[in-house]
């Protein structure tokens, strides 16, 4: 799917320091479960950051974090933003 796609904001993307995830990308649909609850753990390099738009905070996570979501399609809905290179900046206005 990501062939087609020519933005370079829409794709996940691997480099130095850096990991993006869009979860469409990584997570896949299950006929009949995409409704269940789902557990997702993320484990990494004990000094890079977690991020992720399931659950977005201040203060960031580092080497692992854990996201429970009430529905399994949520997972590809959402983006995933790890290692040293990810810079996290609230907007108070938005």
């Amino acid at each position: 799917m990501e062939t087609t796609l020519l933005g370079g904001f829409a794709s996940s993307k691997l480099r130095e320091n850096y990991l993006g995830i869009l979860g469409y990308s990584v997570f896949g649909f299950i006929e009949s479960l995409e409704n269940n609850s789902i557990v997702l753990e993320i484990n990494t390099l004990k000094n890079w950051s977690i991020f992720s738009t399931l659950l977005p905070y201040e203060n960031i996570k580092y080497g692992k974090n854990t996201y429970q979501v009430e529905k399994n399609n949520l997972l590809a809905d959402a983006q995933y933003l790890l290692g040293y290179g990810v810079e996290v900046f609230k907007v108070k206005e938005a």
